[in-house]
């Protein structure tokens, strides 16, 4: 007979939409997430949410503070002020996870991502727990971008969706192309060394500190041979400065950055992303 854990996986399911002329498949894996909390918290997070548990997207745990909880359809979070949360609570959920040097952690085989928050001697006494979702099919309004073989960034704010947007982006240029994604929180490829079924058949290199992010994206073109770079959050100038040398050497690229074109643009750093900007005097 199937384990609790089996049981909740076979919950996790796929949902077939239809958008003009394209299908998506979303991956909705809410009871992997669920099966974070204590227990007795996956029961009174349940009862909350109801019908709404499937549109849940953040769940913020704070020691001493209500539970809060962000969906995607509203503009509020709800917070119940008799559901507090214990250290208990935190250190049973911590207990389930390896964090990383940036203080984020997954689940294996799945897209969720779990963000702490530190005291002083470093002691985690809060977290940010993040529902992952596969959308497949939405990259395919870009199409003709794809084709024509051009490299693709991605601006917006946290949040946004913009992680979701690459994640679809390799899997439909791994269906005709050399993919390799840089996965540095692995939020793109997901947590344990199988990548998730959202990337397609793209190849996946994890960093194992942030602050190599830069070496291993030429690893990737040295040693792998890809015909497209897939990255996340582009921000630091090594990082800027070495995706501009990937595309001079005609390996297309797809990544994002956090902004807008506007703030982009005033962005020292990043501007080099579009291409850099000249002042001129006229």
């Amino acid at each position: 007979s199937p384990t609790a854990g089996q049981e909740s996986a076979q919950q996790d399911v796929a949902i077939l939409t239809h958008q003009t002329d394209y299908n998506v498949t979303i991956i909705n894996q809410i009871y992997s997430f669920l099966e974070l909390f204590p227990k007795k918290i996956q029961e009174q997070l349940s009862t909350i949410s109801g019908e709404d548990v499937m549109n849940l997207i953040e769940v913020a745990m704070d020691k001493g503070r209500p539970y809060e909880l962000f969906y995607y359809h509203k503009k509020e979070s709800h917070i119940d002020n008799s559901f507090i949360v214990k250290q208990e609570d935190i250190d049973e959920v911590v207990s389930k996870l390896s964090f990383g040097t940036d203080n984020r952690a997954g689940i294996d085989g799945a897209l969720h991502r779990i963000s702490a928050m530190l005291n002083r001697s470093e002691k985690i006494i809060g977290l940010t727990l993040r529902v992952g979702r596969a959308v497949m099919g939405r990259s395919k309004v870009f199409s003709d971008l794809i084709e024509q073989g051009k490299s693709i960034l991605l601006l917006g704010k946290p949040g946004s969706g913009k992680t979701t947007f690459i994640r679809d982006f390799a899997k439909t240029l791994s269906e005709s192309r050399r993919v390799v994604v840089v996965d540095t929180s692995c939020e793109i490829g997901g947590f344990g060394d199988v990548p998730h079924v959202a990337i397609g058949k793209a190849r996946r290199m994890q960093v194992a500190d942030i602050r190599r992010q830069q070496e291993v994206m030429i690893q990737a073109v040295q040693n792998h041979t890809p015909e497209v770079i897939v990255i996340d959050e582009i921000g630091t100038r090594d990082e800027v400065s070495t995706a501009r040398t990937i595309a001079q050497r005609g390996v297309v690229l797809c990544g994002s950055a956090h902004g807008d074109m506007k703030s982009i643009l005033k962005n020292p750093i990043l501007c080099d992303l579009l291409g850099g900007v000249e002042s001129v005097i006229m």
